[in-house]
């Protein structure tokens, strides 16, 4: 009777785990290493204002589909209905004026020139001076927001140097989205 009791509760235990939907949801980019070197990517200064960074490797997308390669954004899916976003960006070493980094939202119709990226409440900011002698990097971590089916989110750059800066491929410069139904 016990080996009957042991068995029913592994059969319930492996049905239950196999049942349910995984307990995480999102994805993480990042600027890739291509034949050892890092892919950098070129922010002018004061363009317009902000820069999207541009990202060319998904590590990893539990839903499938989160990260749109050609638009450099996450696009969020039926389902969810909110999302926190961490980005991070190393710049190239210059000492002068300061670095932004900052995730925008363009809601739908997302291929709408006239539908602007655009900032919102919770969204991670941060901005400092740049640093002397050494990269300037820089990370933010907003809260939960809501969000809706359709709404793109990118990560943009902004600098004040005076001249070009680049933002720095490899491990440093991040973008990730966590979602909740």
């Amino acid at each position: 009777m016990f080996g009957v009791v042991v068995v029913a509760a592994a059969i319930w235990t492996l049905y239950a785990l196999s049942s349910k939907e995984p307990s995480f949801h999102g994805a993480l980019v990042r600027k890739a290493i291509i034949n050892g070197q890092p892919v950098h990517q070129d922010i002018g200064h004061a363009i317009s204002p902000y820069t999207q960074v541009l990202f060319n490797e998904v590590v990893y997308d539990t839903v499938g589909g989160l990260w749109d390669g050609y638009d450099h954004s996450f696009a969020i899916p039926e389902g969810f209905s909110k999302a926190r976003f961490s980005i991070q960006a190393v710049f190239q070493y210059n000492p002068e004026g300061m670095r932004q980094i900052l995730v925008q939202r363009k809601s739908p119709p997302v291929n709408s020139v006239t539908n602007p990226w655009t900032f919102f409440t919770g969204q991670p900011i941060q901005n400092a001076r740049a640093i002397e002698f050494t990269t300037t990097d820089l990370s933010a971590t907003g809260p939960f927001v809501p969000v809706m089916a359709g709404e793109r989110y990118a990560f943009m750059v902004y600098q004040t140097s005076g001249m070009g800066v680049h933002v720095s491929g490899g491990s440093g410069t991040y973008f990730a989205i966590e979602l909740i139904r």
